[in-house]
């Protein structure tokens, strides 16, 4: 850890108690996919509690055809980081239907904004009685009132439930749509729907150890950049519809250039893109003529900390509703560079005006009736953009800020020497770990003190595929029916064949339950009469009870060794439609 700050939980002794968090793991990143903050936060999110939290257990339940990404990627973390193996356990979803000690959690927790897994999970066990905590992400998209905050209104919820709102800015936007949609809903249907929970104000965290003040210099000379001149960074992603409009940046940028004839201005625009507005940009700042003065980026970087440590300035004039926080000011804060960005969202909470930087005044007025009528026809990217091009980032007072860093040098190092302080006190991810854990045995406290639940066994979400699909099939078999070992399952038991695997084989089988379906059935000599017939659900009820498993679970198993001819039925059955 860097010697200039204190973690201050560490010398706490560690605390009984486990957590379970939903967490799929780092997606991959196709090189012309655009990097998403949400995706940064929640690996950061996860990575932060496995090497600051003081909770004796964290259980990471992972979605199949995920697990075992998410099990190497947290292994390698926890060898890498030198952490004990068995603080970490990882489970799939199918796991969690049967698991004993699935109700015995201090807390569950969704790393990213899909809180129905968590409530899913809870609804399973009449005997849980813990609290759900998750943390949003972007809410600003139309159909997310149908298929984000309806469902969150419908949910068991509980006052000891809680979303964990990024910024000041994000608790009043989700409450003032939370109300919109259940009054709306209510004046429609007639029902009256409300969320029971809490919202709680913790921001994201930032890696202070790998985002921090280093020699300008050196790190100008890895990157490429001039080493005397006035660096203005602005990173992000390169989108319109989604994120910032550039443009007016540039022409702010194209007046300090003509202002400070005797100094040498350079503007690094760095970040992924999507839909081709990088080259808009570019093609803007050669309009402009200020192309020798504009360093463009467009692509995944793993040397962003190195980008932000190497600027004087950081910059954002974001201008959308679908940011709701901004880690990147953060991380600029943390490497002691001063920001100067948009008075807007979340920016708000985070960069101190006058003190680690400057937030420059943002205009609109309200121009949203033909979008508001509209919306469920038209694409998020349409709404934001008309949005986002209503909303005024003042030019005037921008240029200013910028100008006054660039004439007042010690004002810049004032405000770099407040920005790192400022990042360490509020941001660091021990900080934000210990503000989670210490507000989830507050929660924990609350529903152990809170009656017992019953949860509704009439779960109108709960699918019913067989009942749905079964006239699909020519024939149901009946749990009755008799199978036998074949001769290629009798190749298996002895090693001469092996099982075909294949994409989300493991996620769905179970190759030592596989192997024990076909050990049941062996007969104990040797012979090549097949084996006598055995009933499917002898089978399964056995090994079910053996390995702890759902019956059914096994049942898939065995129909799967009779899908590949290693299992068969006793007795032929008709082969006409049922």
């Amino acid at each position: 850890m860097n010697s200039d700050y204190i973690d201050t939980t560490a010398t706490e002794t560690r605390q009984s108690g486990s957590v379970g968090i939903f967490f799929n793991g780092t997606l991959e990143q196709r090189p012309d996919e655009a990097i998403m903050g949400s995706q940064i936060a929640s690996e950061a999110f996860v990575k932060a509690f496995i090497k600051y939290g003081i909770l004796n257990r964290y259980d990471f339940f992972a979605a199949p055809f995920r697990e075992d990404a998410v099990s190497h990627e947290l292994e390698d973390y926890l060898q890498k980081e030198h952490i004990a193996p068995e603080k970490v356990r990882i489970y799939g979803y199918g796991a969690l239907t049967g698991k004993g000690d699935g109700h015995n959690y201090t807390v569950l927790h969704e790393a990213g904004p899909r809180f129905q897994r968590p409530y899913n999970l809870r609804g399973m066990h009449a005997d849980m009685r813990c609290p759900i905590t998750f943390t949003h992400h972007t809410f600003s998209y139309a159909d997310m009132l149908h298929y984000w905050f309806l469902p969150l209104l419908l949910a068991d919820s509980q006052e000891y439930d809680a979303i964990i709102c990024t910024s000041q800015a994000a608790k009043i936007g989700i409450s003032t749509i939370l109300n919109h949609t259940a009054s709306r809903f209510e004046a429609q249907f007639g029902a009256g729907l409300k969320f029971r929970g809490r919202f709680e104000l913790i921001p994201i965290g930032v890696d202070t150890d790998l985002f921090r003040p280093r020699d300008k210099v050196s790190v100008r000379q890895q990157l490429d950049l001039p080493a005397g001149a006035f660096v203005i960074l602005s990173f992000g992603r390169f989108s319109v519809a989604d994120k910032m409009d550039l443009l007016p940046l540039l022409r702010v940028f194209q007046h300090l250039v003509r202002d400070n004839p005797h100094r040498t201005l350079v503007l690094v625009l760095a970040g992924t893109q999507r839909g081709g507005y990088a080259q808009v940009v570019a093609n803007y700042t050669a309009t402009l003529g200020i192309e020798r003065n504009v360093v463009l980026r467009p692509a995944p970087t793993e040397d962003r900390h190195l980008l932000f440590a190497a600027a004087d300035v950081f910059v954002s004039p974001a201008d959308n509703i679908q940011e709701a926080f901004g880690l990147t000011p953060i991380e600029a804060m943390a490497c002691g560079v001063p920001q100067v960005v948009a008075d807007w969202n979340g920016y708000r909470d985070t960069v101190v005006h006058e003190v680690t930087g400057y937030r420059v005044p943002t205009y609109w007025l309200k121009c949203d009736e033909d979008l508001c009528s509209g919306a469920k026809l038209m694409p998020f990217d349409f709404d934001h953009l008309s949005l986002a091009q209503s909303v005024v980032v003042d030019p005037k007072i921008y240029a200013q800020y910028l100008q006054a860093l660039i004439d007042h040098n010690s004002v810049r190092q004032a405000m770099a020497a407040a920005s790192r302080e400022h990042a360490l006190k509020h941001y660091s991810w021990p900080v934000i770990v210990h503000r989670y854990e210490t507000y989830w045995q507050e929660l924990a406290e609350i529903a152990a003190k809170a009656p017992s639940i019953r949860y509704p066994t009439a779960d109108y979400a709960r699918p019913n595929y067989f009942e749905a699909f079964q006239h699909y099939a020519t024939q149901i078999l009946p749990l009755q029916s008799r199978i036998r070992l074949t001769p290629a399952g009798r190749a298996v038991i002895q090693g001469r064949e092996v099982l075909p695997t294949y994409p989300g084989f493991t996620e769905t089988l179970n190759p030592t339950v596989l192997l024990r379906c076909l050990l049941r059935i062996q007969k104990p000599r040797q012979t090549t009469i097949p084996s006598p017939g055995i009933l499917i659900d002898e089978i399964a009820m056995a090994i079910s009870a053996d390995l702890q498993l759902h019956a059914d679970f096994v049942r898939r198993h065995i129909m799967w060794l009779m899908k590949y001819g290693f299992l068969e039925l006793d007795a032929d059955l008709p082969h006409s439609a049922a």
